[in-house]
């Protein structure tokens, strides 16, 4: 059945009379008319193995990255944290919401030159009292309504999937539509209702994948368009640092970093993104931000005062906003806030880090050339003598920052000496660089608690202004640490 609308807002009243009535509870927004076949199957040969070897290297990453556990242990919930992030797969997205609807017929149509957008409708009780009748040989689609913690996309468009193996699937059971002309005016949904611009843990997380994921694609445009390019073996270094600067005996892992410790920063938290969400916002003027020492004082200052003055503040996606002709969102703090909150860090380190980030980008606006790839002068005037450090997890993924020189020193255990070559001892001891060479596993090398506090007021810093799209907030899931 075709339901003609006189544009997308007679529409949007249609649906929800029809919801409201009980005659259908899923719908998918489409802006042109186009017969449902998931993303997956919209491919070609090639592109479809392509998806799905995309697809397995997701669910390895899922099943090697600690805190995804439950993810792991169930494929439905993993394939729907990949179809909410561009993964295709044999999953076709409906919405029990209809403005969510709404917002997919009407977005993009100019795109694909459409004249007509669709509401597809769909009764999944009915469906599936259609399909008891069908031959075996036809294996039933599936209503899916995985709950999935700390995906908020899913929740913000009240997301459920039907896992559809059919191209054809249509032509079995075809959907009621309702069917509307596109126009210029159309139902007002902001894009941040749909797709919410704060992460959740999970999707910070998710971060990591996607890097491996271009430098995936990367290699392999390489190996395609330079077929014959050599390729060269690099000796593989020993399995904590250089061996030629090491003594006979390794630095063993430090007790700082033992498993009772590191549970309290990686045990993932369950968040749900309606409850997360708030009006409550920190707001600082530029006036206030005349200088870097001003700036650092007055926003560690505001974030403090939040802290105690706020019940369950740490809860909440606060919002950050610089007050002058107008306002605009300091989205790096934003960013910052949601990576530090969730950890065990203290008010005063994340009060301490909000008011360093807030120094780093006053100086670099106020810099006649600020270079949006070179921050060292903005370091430089802010944390002093620094050194650039990278840093990797054990899936491969990878990020760099800049840090105090001398208080990384700080954190060195105190006997790193006892495990360094004799010959080059004198030369190491107290020199930050030609330690990183010699050894570059952090939990041999540093305190864990000293780290930990250089992430916070340094490091994460730095990253949310210089560094994208993988930040990592804490040296809980570092494998590696060393120079870039």
């Amino acid at each position: 059945m075709i339901i003609r609308a006189k544009n997308a807002f007679d529409a949007f009243e249609i649906a929800n009379k029809l919801k409201s009535k009980g005659e259908y509870n899923w719908f998918r927004g489409q802006p042109k008319n186009w017969p449902l076949v998931s993303s997956l199957h919209r491919l070609s040969k090639v592109k479809h193995q392509q998806a799905l070897d995309r697809v397995v290297r997701f669910g390895g990453w899922v099943h090697a990255t600690k805190g995804l556990e439950d993810l792991d242990k169930d494929p439905d919930m993993a394939l729907a944290v990949a179809q909410h992030y561009g993964i295709k797969t044999s999953f076709i997205d409906f919405t029990t919401d209809i403005e969510t609807a709404i917002y997919f017929a009407t977005d993009k149509w100019k795109r694909h030159r459409s004249k007509e957008g669709v509401i597809l409708c769909l009764n999944t009780d009915d469906l599936l009292s259609f399909w008891k009748y069908m031959p075996e040989r036809f294996p039933a689609p599936e209503c899916l309504t995985p709950s999935v913690r700390n995906l908020w996309r899913l929740e913000a468009q009240r997301g459920v999937f039907l896992l559809c193996p059919y191209t054809t699937f249509e032509r079995i059971y075809e959907l009621d539509r309702i069917v509307f002309p596109h126009a210029e005016a159309c139902p007002s949904i902001p894009r941040q209702k749909i797709y919410p611009s704060r992460k959740s843990e999970l999707e910070l997380l998710l971060e990591q994948f996607f890097l491996l994921d271009q430098i995936h694609d990367w290699h392999r445009y390489v190996k395609s368009a330079f077929p014959k390019a050599r390729t060269f073996t690099i000796e593989s270094p020993g399995p904590y640092g250089d061996p030629e600067l090491l003594g006979k005996v390794p630095p063993p892992e430090l007790a700082s970093w033992g498993a009772r410790t590191l549970s309290s920063w990686r045990d993932p938290h369950n968040e749900k993104y309606h409850e997360c969400q708030t009006d409550l916002s920190i707001d600082i003027t530029s006036c206030l931000i005349a200088t870097h020492s001003l700036a650092n004082r007055t926003m560690l200052n505001r974030v403090l005062h939040a802290m105690r003055s706020v019940p369950n503040i740490r809860s909440k996606s606060v919002h950050f906003i610089l007050n002058g002709k107008g306002q605009l969102p300091l989205c790096f703090l934003n960013h910052l806030w949601d990576g530090l909150r969730r950890l065990p860090y203290s008010d005063d380190l994340i009060a301490t880090a909000m008011g360093n980030a807030t120094a780093l980008f006053t100086v670099h606006r106020k810099l006649s050339d600020p270079d949006e790839d070179n921050w060292e002068r903005e370091i430089q005037i802010c944390l002093g003598d620094f050194i650039q450090v990278e840093f990797s997890a054990d899936d491969g993924s990878y990020s760099r920052g800049f840090v105090n020189r001398k208080q990384l020193l700080e954190a060195v255990r105190p006997d790193i000496g006892d495990y360094l070559c004799t010959k080059y001892k004198k030369r190491l001891i107290g020199n930050m660089t030609g330690l990183l060479q010699a050894v570059y596993v952090p939990n041999r090398l540093f305190d864990f608690g000293k780290l930990a506090v250089l992430f916070a007021t340094q490091l994460a810093p730095v990253q949310v202004l210089a560094r994208k799209p993988v930040v990592f907030f804490s040296p809980a899931s570092l494998t590696g640490f060393g120079i870039p």
